[in-house]
């Protein structure tokens, strides 16, 4: 997708993404885009860096125009012609209108302004509301909202076709050897992602409950089973990230946040880890692992060749053939876009030697950069290539003339896989399930279609 957004566009653009998702689903009816249109027109918002509440009838046929026709890219607003000019208030008035809002932190920031204008700190008219706007969210001053006005509950019912719908939540794994410590033990965590038709599940698990390990799971459920229309998730920290709801925005997911304390919208996913809890987990702790890498080459031979194939007492049928014949057509996005979507960003300043640093590594750039602000896109399993961008258009990537950390710390390694494992049930499935894909047509290895990320973090069974 190739594009750099600052912090004020990408959130503008969120926004607006989030008010249009409703709208912009596949396979609505006239009559049901009628109604939501209304719906959102009757609605009242807390726009980003504005005083109004409502959305005009052709501000959001605009919207829906605009992302129908360029994407998630076109909600984004042109950069400014001005941007690097200096517009900041008073350093003086500045201190003074953080102190009102940090006094009453309830306070919106057309209030803060009555306030400064009505003790004289500032002529009216003279403060801009989307200027304080900016200057408190650059402070980290502004009010954190504690629910998210646009997400809807989920009601308990099943999805008529597959991919409609998507489940995800994490759960607690086996204990299993520190790898920096193999005499002390270090608990696992168990990201999945659950079809609401179909039952059938993608998942594996990670050392730790961390966004990468998210994004990571993710992306290998989408290149192996589509792109879901929706994802419903709870309020966990992961999922709330500005960067998850940015994936799912360009992929055009519409992602459902459950309510605070209400678990009963996931009740599919809470069976499936039930199952897991019952019929994996027992199984693991009979046998002597290692690794991590082990633990998931078991999960995805029980997966493949059990679960996968039991028939669901709820749906009547197997997931995977419920998945294989289900209705609803099947959504993939080409893997470049894939690998585009799920790079990393951050901004740094090019110093007069024409290089940055980012995460303990020194890089060199274009000399015409020296001395601006540029934006650094880049895997973070993989430090050797990053993408240099300055105002939305893209420069030579960065070479990298210290290349100590090859991974960002956050992005866990999978070791390799250790042989000598006690023969047992897991292991007849792992090797049934081995013996499938040799014999299996046209599989696409992941490594081929990625060939720096084909052994990132949950490793494991690399046919899509």
């Amino acid at each position: 997708m190739g594009f750099v957004e600052d912090d004020r566009r990408m959130e503008m653009a969120l926004f607006r993404y989030r008010v249009i998702a409703p709208l912009v689903e596949p396979g609505l009816k006239e009559e049901e885009k009628r109604a939501i249109r209304r719906e959102i027109l009757a609605g009242e918002y807390d726009i980003p860096y504005s005083r109004r509440t409502r959305i005009a009838p052709r501000t959001l046929r605009e919207w829906v125009k605009d992302y129908r026709e360029k994407g998630f890219k076109g909600l984004m607003d042109k950069p400014r012609k001005d941007k690097g000019v200096s517009r900041v208030l008073s350093p003086a008035l500045v201190e003074k209108a953080i102190a009102c809002k940090k006094d009453l932190p309830q306070r919106t920031v057309e209030q803060v302004i009555t306030i400064l204008e009505a003790t004289g700190a500032a002529p009216p008219g003279h403060v801009r509301p989307s200027t304080l706007a900016r200057v408190f969210k650059e402070k980290e001053v502004t009010t954190r909202h504690l629910k998210d006005r646009f997400g809807k509950t989920f009601r308990r019912y099943q999805h008529s076709r597959r991919n409609s719908l998507w489940q995800s939540d994490v759960m607690y794994g086996a204990y299993l050897p520190d790898p920096e410590d193999p005499e002390e033990k270090k608990r696992t965590y168990l990201i999945s992602f659950i079809d609401d038709y179909s039952r059938h599940v993608y998942g594996a698990f990670y050392w730790e409950e961390r966004l990468p390990a998210l994004e990571d799971c993710l992306k290998k459920a989408i290149l192996r089973r589509g792109v879901p229309d929706r994802l419903y998730v709870d309020n966990g920290r992961i999922y709330c990230a500005r960067q998850f709801e940015r994936i799912c925005a360009e992929l055009n997911i519409r992602r459902l946040s459950q309510a605070p304390y209400q678990p009963q919208g996931k009740g599919k996913q809470e069976r499936f880890f039930k199952t897991v809890r019952s019929a994996f987990l027992p199984e693991i702790h009979a046998l002597k692992l290692s690794s991590l890498q082990e633990l998931n080459e078991l999960f995805w031979a029980w997966l493949e060749e059990g679960y996968h194939h039991r028939v669901h007492s709820e749906t009547g049928e197997t997931p995977a053939q419920r998945f294989a014949k289900g209705p609803g057509e099947l959504r993939f996005a080409p893997p470049e876009t894939i690998y585009e979507v799920f790079l990393w960003q951050e901004e740094r300043k090019v110093d007069k030697a024409c290089c940055i640093p980012l995460f303990g590594n020194t890089y060199e750039v274009a000399p015409s950069l020296a001395g601006k602000k540029v934006v650094l896109r880049f895997d973070p399993f993989d430090l050797e290539t990053v993408r240099v961008y300055y105002k939305d258009k893209r420069y030579p990537d960065a070479r990298p003339l210290d290349l100590s950390v090859k991974r960002e710390k956050r992005a866990e390694q999978m070791p390799d896989p250790e042989q000598g494992l006690m023969y047992s049930y897991l292991m007849a499935l792992k090797e049934r399930h081995e013996d499938r894909l040799r014999r299996s047509l046209g599989g696409t290895q992941f490594s081929r279609l990625f060939p720096n990320i084909a052994n990132q973090n949950s490793g494991g069974d690399d046919r899509v």
